[in-house]
């Protein structure tokens, strides 16, 4: 018998591989297959290596065995990770999306086999194969029986099906769910709308249904429905006197009349005489004519009542009209308003009434500005600037906007200093801009935008302006401030006792430039490139969506600590935010915590810890804190629910008390689970912080890594972001996506910026789509990213 030397064939293979000959490698790899048939990773590798010839059907072959095998032996993760990489080669194999389903369910990842469920069930209603797919629709509501989607969707299934009782059946369920979770009252109308025709006989649903319509003060689908159901109207007061009411309002005065007396006659039937008097009144305030005919019946139930119902009729007549007439003016004030508003020049608000302003006089002669105001009381610095050139202007304004961008990214990041710097230099360049072309409408705009801009920076007074008033002098018992030494300059606010004047006029905006920016210009719904993380902005990366996988297997688990570690800009807080959106309230007591500076400490912790648990008196010694908190897990844990922490910026918690505390929590559990999971999000450095406590950072049960986005993924990530927002067409060439790649490192924030101020600065210059790389160069270099 010959003995294979095993790892000189490994060696041999891999040298194979190195060199590009991968047919020669697989022939290696399969003597030891054929010597240990059960040797998998052997297996996997040929599957790899089939991928790299292109020989698809052979590579998914591969795979195949190997994730049937993993799967027998119980090793779900590894199956379901080979199982996927299948399907990138071939997301068409429902046999590959069913089996992927099937191990999600047995880890009891629902949320995971939903997704993959889903998928199948559309495929097969694609194909036409309704069995299957009502097969697939059922198992999705059994795993996720509160999703409303999946549940309607099995409705329509059974409905097509021509399963009319199956189907209404599954709406019954939604409405007492809506009904539960107080869903808008839109949900409801529209599931009883659904459910009445064949459930007539529902008496409290119609009753439901007429009382939301009414809510709403669609008067006319109320009574339609009510009408249907003439039958369970006939003898119930309530909705009788709802239904007299709805006419009325209709000015259907003879039906309401009716609806009334057939109410004053119920109510006298069951010897509610009062009741039946106030039905009469009702008649009496509609139809004042109708109260002789009406003294008889009156008469009958209470002797010498008409008078009092005449006076009371009266009272309630005149209220009536009072409100009308209060209501008739309210909606006349508001349509002048509204036309006022419509007619009301740009700037009109900053000349309403005196504002405070700084006492700094600038005055603008050709060539430089100069301000050098004295009055009785402070020296104005000097400033003399140059006045740009006109054509300076858009590369200003794409400055200033960069700055903009800049400011808000670093404010979302907690570095408020760097974000005041860019404030800072966006103003002096909208400033400059003005200079030149006091009404420029644009840079008004941003400037009085800007956070903590004075109201005169922010009117932008052209040149030249009177110098103000001196002060009125202070009253006698106030102790004047002595004057500052000569050489001191002071910028101090000083009321005006007039409106400010404007020696020019407010103009519109030039003709082809829209007030609403480049979302107009490029017919956008929204800002693409927002760098506020919103969740339907996620880009479902192939990294990203691992992390997420991962994520929900440590929450499901309550695995206690799991870490997601990624430097700035790679989308962990957006990640954080998908994550806490995808657990469910009914199962989940989940909430989401930033920490935005290094000096907390351990007794902080824990009190937002307990408060973000729904603790509700939280006392001020720690031990106190982590009883309350114990009680607190104990009864989620009862109620069938699970307690998650998500802590974003975690690399903030620094020093051995924190970790100690963190790790305390941790040994908060039960017989099978944990009480309480952490999931922390943070940069590279949130790895040493964990160190300083070794026996916390044995505890991390899941660990993901984020890296900038592969090179291959930057296009599509930008293109998703942009249909997402609305776009039509493509809006940056194949180049300027290249350079979008170089300037951005393929870090999503970066590439959200670079882009972002790419399709500003298209806008400004009219630039019609797609962009080129002139403009991405262009403020990849103002915003200093070019350099590197």
């Amino acid at each position: 018998m010959t003995i294979l030397n095993k790892d000189k064939i490994l060696e041999t293979a891999k040298d194979f591989v190195t060199q590009g000959k991968f047919d020669k490698a697989i022939r290696e790899y399969e003597k030891i297959l054929d010597a240990d048939p059960k040797d998998m990773r052997v297996k996997l590798r040929i599957a790899e290596l089939f991928t790299k010839r292109r020989q698809i059907p052979e590579a998914i072959k591969a795979y195949c065995f190997v994730a049937e095998h993993y799967a027998t032996e119980g090793f779900y993760l590894k199956a379901v990770t080979i199982y996927k990489s299948i399907l990138r080669l071939n997301p068409s194999m429902l046999d590959v999306n069913q089996s992927l389903a099937h191990l999600y369910e047995k880890m009891g990842l629902n949320p995971d086999a939903v997704h993959q469920y889903e998928i199948l069930a559309s495929s097969y209603e694609q194909k036409r194969q309704f069995d299957e797919a009502l097969k697939v629709r059922q198992k999705l509501v059994e795993l996720a029986p509160q999703d409303a989607g999946h549940r309607i969707r099995l409705a329509e299934g059974y409905q097509r099906e021509e399963r009319k009782d199956d189907a209404i059946e599954q709406y019954e369920i939604l409405a007492v769910q809506y009904r539960e979770q107080k869903k808008e009252p839109q949900h409801l109308i529209d599931l009883y709308e659904r459910i009445l025709p064949s459930r007539p006989q529902n008496k409290d649903m119609l009753f439901d249904l007429v009382h939301l319509y009414h809510a709403k003060k669609d008067f006319k689908s109320a009574l339609k429905w009510l009408e249907q159901g003439k039958q369970a109207v006939s003898g119930n007061a309530d909705l009788l006197s709802l239904q007299a009411e709805m006419y009325a309002a209709l000015h259907q005065l003879d039906t309401a009349r009716g609806k009334f007396q057939e109410l004053a006659e119920l109510h006298v039937k069951s010897g509610e005489k009062e009741k039946a008097l106030l039905a009469y009144c009702e008649i009496i305030v509609l139809l004042p004519e109708e109260t002789e005919t009406l003294r008889p019946l009156v008469e009958v139930v209470e002797p010498g009542a008409m008078e009092k119902l005449i006076r009371e009729a009266g009272v309630k007549r005149e209220a009536k009209a009072e409100q009308t007439r209060l209501e008739e003016e309210a909606i006349e004030k508001e349509k002048e308003a509204r036309e006022l508003a419509r007619h009301k020049p740009e700037g009109a608000s900053h000349m309403a009434a005196p504002v405070k302003v700084e006492t700094k006089v600038e005055t603008k002669p050709p060539v430089l500005k100069q301000a050098a105001v004295m009055t009785s009381r402070f020296q104005v610095k000097v400033e003399t600037t140059k006045i740009p050139e006109t054509n300076d202007i858009p590369a200003l304004l794409g400055k200033a906007q960069s700055a903009i961008t800049l400011a808000k990214a670093y404010l979302s990041m907690g570095l408020d200093n760097e974000a005041q710097q860019e404030w800072k230099q966006a103003e002096e360049a909208l400033h400059q801009v003005l200079a030149a072309d006091d009404s420029h409408i644009l840079a008004k705009k941003l400037l009085q935008e800007l956070p903590g801009t004075p109201s005169v920076a922010k009117a932008h007074l052209p040149s030249p302006t009177p110098p103000p008033p001196a002060p009125s002098p202070p009253p006698a018992s106030a102790s004047p401030s002595p004057p500052p030494p000569p050489s001191a300059s002071v910028s101090v606010s000083t009321p005006l006792p007039a409106p400010i004047p404007v020696s020019a006029p407010i103009q519109s905006a030039p003709e082809g430039m829209p007030q609403e920016g480049y979302l107009h210009f490029y017919f956008l719904k929204q800002e693409p490139f927002s760098i506020v993380p919103l969740t339907h902005f996620y880009f479902g990366s192939e990294q990203h969506d691992r992390a997420m996988e991962r994520l929900i297997y440590a929450v499901q688990g309550m695995k206690g600590l799991a870490l997601v570690i990624g430097g700035v800009g790679l989308g962990k807080t957006l990640l954080e935010k998908r994550l806490l959106e995808s657990l469910p309230k009914s199962e989940y007591e989940a909430a989401m915590m930033v920490v935005l500076h290094e000096d907390v400490d351990a007794t902080w912790l824990l009190k937002r810890i307990a408060a973000l648990l729904g603790v509700e008196q939280i006392p001020e010694k720690k031990i106190d804190i982590v009883t309350h908190l114990l009680h607190r897990l104990n009864d989620l844990a009862r109620q069938g629910r699970k307690a998650i922490i998500l802590i974003d910026e975690a690399h903030m918690l620094r020093g051995q008390a924190l970790m100690e505390e963190i790790r305390g929590l941790l040994n908060l559990e039960l017989e099978s689970q944990k009480l309480l999971t952490f999931v922390l999000f943070g940069l590279p450095e949130l790895e040493k912080n964990m160190n300083v406590d070794p026996a916390l950072a044995q505890r991390v049960a899941v660990r993901f890594n984020l890296k900038p986005l592969p090179e291959e993924v930057v296009a599509k990530y930008i293109d998703f972001r942009l249909k997402q927002a609305g776009a039509t067409d493509s809006v940056f060439s194949e180049e300027a996506i290249e350079k979008i790649l170089e300037y951005s490192h393929r870090i999503p924030r970066l590439i959200n910026i670079v882009c972002d101020n790419a399709l500003f600065e298209g806008y400004l210059r009219r630039s019609h789509l797609p962009l080129g790389v002139d403009i991405v160069t262009s403020v990849a270099e103002d915003l200093g990213l070019a350099k590197h």
